[in-house]
């Protein structure tokens, strides 16, 4: 599953709504609207969506040098209604990740998947809570962004090419994305640029009662990490509030496996877990 229904991925949530001051300003500036999706403009012929796609998986260094990605580690940096949260990512395929924010005025949150089992640390003590299907299935998106464009091309039913739109100044290709497994999933659309075929651009329009959700995405600073290239900076914005994400060390293929290994802790939340169900009779 690539794009959550029901709530919008966890990285949104981290950059936008990391407190209760974040989601003030966002209710406070609702009135005053949001920045619409770009429209597209009349085109005539228009390339076939997964044609675009491949174009910028090649850009970015090609599929096969992508694939042999087989753990990454990020470190970063956001800006963000709370102030700068500095963050460290380790993901691992298939679907291992853990996510260390520090947010001030509250320490250290950590967020785990170890391809079984999901935890996340309580703040402000030394507990731990479990994570359940849908938070670790946000958890798993949030990690491997910069890989997202495989996992588009592998899982999506359908890559349809929209239109052309001006997106930052730059002109671009507009495509829809629909995932086969979520159809009530928020409508996603790419923008690649037509010059250098990057995906600069994601907008992703949340199905909701009224207004339409809409979550803007900008990719920039793209630089080569070895034999790929990847952004640097992600810009989001949604309904008037703002984050920024600057990648400041990207490293492939060096994470520990021991990273993700379970701490004590969590295997008697695991336990725990396993003696009730257990216990639970068929009425339960």
């Amino acid at each position: 599953m690539i794009f959550p229904s029901s709530t919008l991925p966890l990285m949104i949530a981290a950059l936008l709504t990391v407190s209760p001051l974040a989601g003030a300003a966002a209710t406070a500036q609702e009135k005053e609207g949001q920045a619409q999706p770009a429209a597209p403009a009349p085109a005539g012929d228009l390339p076939d969506g997964r044609s675009i796609v491949a174009k910028s998986i090649d850009a970015m260094g090609g599929k096969k040098a992508l694939e042999a990605i087989k753990s990454m580690t990020m470190n970063a940096s956001i800006a963000s209604p709370m102030g700068e949260i500095p963050m460290q990512l380790f993901w691992a395929r298939p679907n291992r990740v853990l996510v260390k924010q520090t947010i001030p005025n509250y320490g250290e949150l950590v967020e785990a998947f170890d391809g079984q089992v999901g935890w996340r640390s309580v703040l402000m003590t030394e507990g731990y809570q479990l994570l359940d299907e849908l938070e670790c299935e946000q958890l798993k998106n949030q990690a491997n962004t910069h890989l997202t464009l495989l996992e588009i091309e592998r899982e999506c039913e359908t890559i349809e090419t929209v239109g052309d739109v001006q997106f930052d100044g730059r002109a671009c290709r507009k495509v829809r994305f629909e995932d086969r497994d979520e159809p009530k999933a928020p409508e996603v659309f790419g923008l690649f640029d037509a010059e250098t075929h990057l995906m600069i651009g994601m907008e992703m329009v949340e199905r909701t009662p009224g207004i339409p959700l809409t979550v803007t995405f900008r990719f920039k600073d793209w630089k080569k990490t070895d034999a790929v290239t990847f952004f640097r900076e992600m810009h989001m914005s949604q309904r008037g509030v703002q984050a920024t994400m600057k990648y400041t060390d990207i490293g492939l293929n060096n994470v520990d496996p021991n990273t993700f290994r379970m701490p004590e802790a969590v295997k008697k939340l695991v336990e725990e877990k396993a003696s009730q169900e257990n216990t639970k009779g068929p009425d339960d």
